[in-house]
């Protein structure tokens, strides 16, 4: 972990009700999605699992933001398995899924339009940290090869937790690494469960998704990452509401 940075930095937002400017002292940050395309690598695997099972009354943006662990159980659900889903048919499917997933995690995964640029101007202002349902070894593999993780502060993935996003571990324990309030932290989520869980965790939430019939419990909502600058010290804007 680097240095914890003097928190404080202020962010405009071109959101869809007009400028926003968030003063804040950390920001956390999902991986899938949002910072990297990695999410429609999911969703297709997941799709792909659906239509071999064509009794399974779901669609795969469901599954959009849960960990393996519930995505498997559903799915058995689905399934017509019993309730909860078998322990080891669990077991079984979350490490199938598991292995399908990093496996398709290739080099060709690239981040998300505006990622790379908002988080290294992030880096020098504010801590940052990554708070994903992926597992530690793919989403510090896909923010390496994307050259973000050297400058984020820490990690937190399903392994440092018990319960996954849509529940708020993952984000307490993002915040508590950083030691900094949740009511001075801002999430940026894409899915509808990540949202669930920073808002769970007391955080504001910026739902970034460029699909408007993905309805996400956001205090803001955006369609791009680069509809969020960094705005430098001393820089007046008139016209903001916080």
């Amino acid at each position: 972990m680097r240095r914890r940075l003097q928190p404080g930095a202020r962010l405009h937002l071109d959101s869809s009700d007009g400028p926003v400017r968030l003063d804040v002292a950390a920001v956390v940050v999902d991986c899938d999605g949002l910072l990297m395309d990695s999410e429609s690598v999911w969703l297709q695997m997941v799709e792909q699992w659906l239509a071999e099972h064509g009794e399974c009354d779901q669609d795969a943006y469901d599954f959009l933001g849960l960990s393996v662990d519930d995505t498997a159980l559903r799915l058995l659900e689905a399934a017509g398995c019993s309730a909860g889903g078998d322990s080891i048919a669990a077991g079984e499917l979350v490490a199938a899924l598991s292995a399908r997933y990093s496996g398709l995690l290739t080099a060709a995964v690239r981040p998300m339009p505006g990622a790379r640029e908002l988080i290294a101007s992030l880096a020098g202002t504010v801590p940052i940290a990554v708070a994903s349902n992926g597992s530690r070894q793919d989403v510090t593999r896909l923010l390496d090869q994307a050259g973000i993780l050297a400058m984020v502060e820490t990690v937190c993935t399903i392994e440092d937790v018990v319960r996954g996003k849509p529940a708020p571990d993952i984000y307490e324990a993002a915040l508590r690494r950083l030691d900094v309030d949740p009511m001075r932290a801002v999430a940026l989520e894409d899915s509808p469960h990540g949202a669930s869980a920073a808002r769970a965790a007391g955080l504001t939430v910026v739902g970034v998704n460029p699909d408007p019939t993905i309805e996400i419990a956001a205090h803001h909502r955006l369609g791009a990452l680069d509809q969020i600058s960094v705005i430098e010290p001393g820089r007046v804007a008139q016209g903001w509401s916080r």
